[in-house]
């Protein structure tokens, strides 16, 4: 995610008006391209200044996990669980298909670390699997 373009989205219409902020992981609009962990720390930082919730839609997880093991500084030697423990940690919850990474072969699954994580900010509509519509 742009960070900069996330501050200024931020600044210009107001915490309160961000419902959340919403990392794809591996990114699907840019053909799957892996998100560093720098990343999910950063963007995690900055909805975390401002109250606002942080999901992950997380299908591909522990591909992305094995991206970062592979190709990021200082993750060589930690293991795909160590890997994932900490990309877990800077979200508020995540949304996920199943059938990826041979998990189940229907169904997917929300999750939120704490119960009333998003209930306290809007009402959640349900779109299509996997995505949000908020308001």
């Amino acid at each position: 995610m742009d960070l900069n373009k996330l501050q200024k989205l931020i600044d210009e219409v107001g915490p309160e008006n961000v419902p959340m902020i919403y990392t794809t992981i591996t990114n699907h609009t840019v053909c799957g391209q892996p998100v560093s962990m720098a990343n999910i720390r950063a963007v995690s930082k900055i909805a975390h200044k401002y109250e606002i919730p942080y999901m992950l839609y997380a299908a591909r997880w522990a591909e992305n996990c094995y991206f970062i093991k592979t190709n990021e500084d200082g993750y060589a030697d930690k293991s795909i669980f160590e890997i994932s423990k900490e990309l877990f940690s800077y979200c508020d919850g995540f949304t996920a298909s199943l059938k990826k990474d041979g998990h189940a072969n229907m169904g997917g699954v929300l999750a939120f670390r704490e119960v009333g994580t998003l209930r306290a900010h809007k009402k959640i509509i349900f779109l299509y699997p996997t995505y949000l519509k908020l308001f």
